[in-house]
């Protein structure tokens, strides 16, 4: 609603901040239906900033207190998820990082942070599989992976382009990405990792780019 310019003093805004504020958790985490977890907690981080950024007043506490909840929810490899990381919970949290502004060094662990989760699990043909479906194509978590690989946060503001065979690097849609290291902030990530990363993008695009065309033709 804030994206689509609705004033942010509406009763509906201050009724949605207050509703996603209540169902913050002792630990830090927001929830889906009760349930706790390091995925929607990303999404209220991001919906939160992005609300402070139109003019809303949010307590930081806040939002430190889900940061320090998804830091105690990081698992081993970097990444998040339920008993093992996964590409859509890590997606959903590496925008909610970026929406902190946070750089790559605050999310190490074991020596791998969370773009490590997105690169390795990428399969040969450029897509990642369903967890629940193995070898199936896991399109909700793939379209998500992309823009946190690119360093986007919600909400993703839609612009529209003139020639449709514009470069990604070209489209205003993508501007701001740091083209030395699109993960989180600069100086943090070595030529090999951001080979990679960049790599896994070009190849899920790639994929769902495909698919499109395949599925209106």
């Amino acid at each position: 609603l804030l994206i689509a310019e609705v004033n942010p003093t509406d009763d509906i805004i201050k009724d949605i901040i207050k509703t996603i504020i209540n169902d913050q958790t002792s630990e830090g985490a927001f929830t889906w239906a009760g349930w706790a977890g390091a995925d929607i907690t990303g999404g209220a981080i991001n919906a939160l900033k992005f609300a402070q950024t139109k003019g809303v007043a949010i307590d930081n506490e806040i939002i430190t207190k889900a940061k320090n909840y998804l830091k105690t929810q990081q698992l081993n490899d970097g990444g998040w998820g339920y008993g093992s990381s996964d590409v859509l919970t890590t997606g959903w949290v590496m925008m909610g990082i970026k929406s902190l502004n946070e750089d790559q060094t605050a999310w190490f662990k074991n020596n791998k942070n969370p773009w490590h989760v997105l690169i390795e699990t990428l399969n040969n043909t450029g897509f990642y599989e369903s967890s629940w479906a193995p070898g199936t194509t896991d399109w909700f978590a793939t379209k998500h992976a992309i823009p946190a690989l690119l360093a986007k946060n919600w909400p993703i503001e839609p612009q529209f382009l003139q020639n449709q065979n514009t470069p990604i690097g070209n489209n205003p849609g993508y501007n701001n990405v740091d083209s030395v290291n699109p993960g989180f902030n600069n100086n943090t990530t070595t030529t090999t990792s951001t080979t990679f990363a960049t790599t896994t993008i070009i190849f899920a695009t790639s994929t769902l780019a495909s698919t499109t065309i395949t599925a209106t033709t």
